[in-house]
């Protein structure tokens, strides 16, 4: 029972993160200093702030600004119709007829829903004026303002994208060892969910780095997202590596040499990597002449398999000028 109860805890303690305390302190602050404040509908503070907070500081910007704009063309907009049409539901009917088309033309549509609570709070006083504009517009800047305050301090992401890039690492060199068997073996032995497997990791490292970008508005691109990029042009090239293996018909001589550069690259982490980019371009260019140099296959196999591995040591080209791109050395 006691082990039961400690690991609800535990599960319950992991489901609230960071934003979560966030969007809890900034919900009650807001509703707290609106009702000081004497101000009319003082939750809708809250429910603002709840919305304005975002995964990253570039994201809790947009929403803020598109709900303080929309807010106030809504309030503007409202006090036209209903003082036009006066307070009943058509007017209600027309006001979202004219205002849902211009949101969009504004991009401000995640406002929406903030100007509906306003002009819901217009139709219910059934007057427009100055006291409630202000009233309104107070309740949407203490909760946009709360959720910027609040979201300026974003969790670091380095150590997370240091050990995504581990594992991509890892899962990149496990790849290209089972490219290394296949080849061996004259067969495919790469699973079809192993590439599935490390797209998914890509994603996830995508979303992370886009993450680590909107957390800061003034820099580009930082070393993680060069890095992502490499990798991703290196996963292209995996792919198309893909249906070559199955295109394999057995072993062949020119086989063994090109696993062994690849198992050799894998190894060979502890060597510096320039060094171990010169050397695979060194017996790349051994494989391509031997190639040029033997003699053309005597069956329909045998030149389906030699065509295929010709085609591998191509990508394996394209691999490694790809990682050229991480050392900063030119690609020759």
């Amino acid at each position: 029972m006691e082990g039961y109860t400690l690991e609800r805890k535990r599960k319950l303690r992991l489901k609230i993160g960071y934003r979560t305390i966030k969007t809890a302190l900034g919900t009650g602050l807001s509703v707290w200093l609106a009702r000081e404040w004497g101000l009319d509908h003082y939750t809708m503070a809250g429910v603002i702030t709840m919305l304005c907070i975002q995964p990253t500081i570039k994201r809790s910007v947009t929403a803020a600004f598109s709900r303080l704009l929309s807010g106030f063309l809504a309030l503007l907009a409202s006090g036209l119709v209903f003082t036009l049409a006066g307070y009943n539901i058509p007017a209600v009917i027309l006001f979202f007829l004219l205002f849902i088309p211009l949101a969009a033309r504004l991009n401000i549509q995640e406002g929406l829903v903030i100007s509906a609570v306003v002009i819901f709070h217009i139709f219910l006083y059934k007057e427009w004026n100055a006291s409630i504009f202000l009233n309104e517009m107070a309740l949407i800047l203490i909760g946009v303002v709360m959720a910027l305050v609040l979201n300026l301090h974003m969790p670091h992401l380095e150590q997370r994208m240091e050990r995504m890039r581990k594992q991509i690492d890892q899962a990149f060199d496990e790849s290209l060892l089972r490219v290394a068997e296949s080849i061996r073996a004259g067969e495919s032995r790469w699973p079809d969910q192993e590439l599935e497997r490390l797209k998914t990791l890509m994603q996830q490292a995508e979303e992370l780095g886009r993450s680590d970008v909107e957390n800061h508005l003034f820099r580009g691109k930082g070393s993680f997202q060069r890095y992502l990029d490499v990798r991703k042009q290196q996963f292209y090239g995996l792919e198309r590596m893909d249906p070559l293996l199955h295109s394999l018909r057995g072993q062949d001589p020119h086989g063994d040499p090109i696993a062994g550069l690849l198992e050799a690259w894998v190894e060979g982490k502890a060597v510096a990597r320039d060094e171990r980019e010169l050397h695979s371009m060194e017996e790349l260019a051994r494989l391509y002449e031997s190639f040029r140099a033997d003699e053309l296959p005597a069956t329909r196999e045998e030149f389906e398999t030699r065509s295929a591995l010709y085609q591998l040591l191509r990508e394996w080209s394209h691999y490694i000028r790809w990682e050229q791109r991480l050392t900063g050395r030119p690609q020759s």
